[in-house]
């Protein structure tokens, strides 16, 4: 009775330890599937987060370096990818696509910098206008010899352009690519990722279509500005070709003083806009032979201010709306409208006031012919310092002898020439 009361203990133990066992294996079953489930709804929650960021992120797109930057970063963020990189058509080459912008998790990858319409994976989707997702099965597969080093899959995604119809566009309507990049080695780009990918393209090719919208506005506007400047020039014999030497001997000097790209561009803008605000002055003011009346001057000074009303409701840049509202302001305060002085008066506006000034003196007037390049260069150097920067002043006398300057005056050389032959 005792061996069968044992046996049976013994066997209630075992079974207990049996179920326990089985207990114990359940609850690491269901903590695993919970920790599953709970790992995928963190990736689920950060992918809706980076997705939401990059929303956000699209709907400031201005097509400039930081925003595809930041774009790129979020569309890798979100999608858990390793690497990724935007290339967009070449506006001056359409059968050729530009890396825009790169964005890498651990800096050390290296993209390409452009490829062709129908090569490689960017340039098959481009030119197919479908998503494509591509698996690395062996070494040789062409569709990655573009990618990063170690590249285990990719996709890429169109980003399209709806509105553009001109020459730019190629035989459909996409503007550009976003690929990304794994490294790991399963696949991340299926499913739900795929369906996210897809998404964030749309978003960008919304974001890039409302760019260019603004950016067709924005060139119609400003050209129609450059036609309305260059029609008030018409209306002067003697003003006839001045917006463009204003604008190629700033740039010159810009040059020589080492401006950015960007400050150069704002130059040039500047000063085939600088008179814009003429529009609203009376023809009898603008060609008046003789000397002003003190209302007639202050209704001519008014040109400064009517430009950058206009320039500004237009949303010019800063440095473009400084050119436009004060190229008439000197050194020492005495100008106008707002009597900058010193430091006030940025580079770009002190080389703007010399060029319009320069310019003036080398071009004939219904009063008066048109100085001589000694004749100007001394009322320069007596002006240096009080009137204009005495280092523009300088900059420009050392440039008379460069051939973009002889391109630009042509004339002005030559009767400087003649008068010193005549002279002697």
């Amino acid at each position: 009775m005792e061996s069968l009361v044992d046996w049976f203990m013994d066997v209630m133990v075992i079974g207990g330890a049996v179920v326990g066992f089985g207990l114990i294996v359940g609850l690491i079953v269901t903590s695993l599937r919970v920790g599953k489930s709970q790992k995928a709804a963190n990736l689920a929650r950060r992918s809706l987060d980076s997705f939401l960021t990059s929303s956000h992120t699209f709907a400031e797109f201005s097509a400039g370096g930081a925003a595809l930057a930041e774009a790129v970063r979020a569309a890798v963020t979100a999608t858990e990818a390793d690497c990724g990189f935007i290339m967009l058509f070449d506006r001056d080459h359409p059968g050729r696509l530009v890396t825009e912008a790169v964005y890498s998790v651990d800096d050390n990858d290296s993209f390409p910098t452009e490829t062709l319409l129908g090569e490689g994976l960017a340039g098959t989707v481009a030119h197919s206008g479908q998503l494509a997702h591509c698996v690395r099965k062996d070494q040789a597969n062409d569709s990655f010899r573009e990618l990063p080093v170690g590249t285990k899959s990719a996709v890429c995604v169109p980003i399209r352009n709806r509105l553009v119809n001109e020459q730019e566009i190629r035989t459909n309507d996409v503007a550009g690519v976003i690929l990304l990049v794994s490294k790991s080695s399963h696949t991340i780009f299926q499913g739900k990722h795929l369906e996210l990918i897809s998404a964030m393209g749309a978003l960008m090719s919304m974001a890039v279509t409302s760019h260019w919208i603004g950016v067709h506005h924005r060139k119609t506007l400003l050209n129609t500005l450059i036609l309305m400047s260059t029609t008030l020039e018409a209306r002067d014999r003697y003003m006839t070709g001045r917006s463009q030497r204003l604008c190629e001997l700033a740039m010159h000097l810009g040059r020589k003083f080492g401006l950015s790209d960007e400050a150069l561009d704002e130059l040039r803008l500047g000063m085939l806009l600088q008179d814009i605000g003429s529009i609203k002055v009376p023809d009898a003011v603008l060609h008046k032979t003789g000397k002003l009346t003190q209302e007639e001057f202050d209704l001519l000074m008014q040109h400064t201010t009517f430009g950058y009303e206009l320039c500004r409701r237009l949303m010019m840049p800063r440095g473009v709306l400084t050119i436009v509202r004060n190229h008439h302001e000197k050194l020492d305060g005495t100008g106008y409208p707002d009597g900058l002085k010193g430091d006030q008066m940025p580079l770009a506006l002190r080389i703007a006031a010399l060029t319009i000034a320069f310019d003036a003196m080398a071009s004939p007037r219904a009063f008066r012919t048109a100085l001589d390049l000694h004749e100007i260069l001394t009322q320069l150097n007596l002006g240096a310092g009080s009137q204009f920067d005495a280092v523009v002043v300088q900059t420009l006398r050392e440039s008379v002898d460069d051939p973009e300057f002889q391109r630009i005056y042509p004339t002005l050389i030559n009767r400087t020439t003649i008068n010193s032959e005549a002279a002697a």
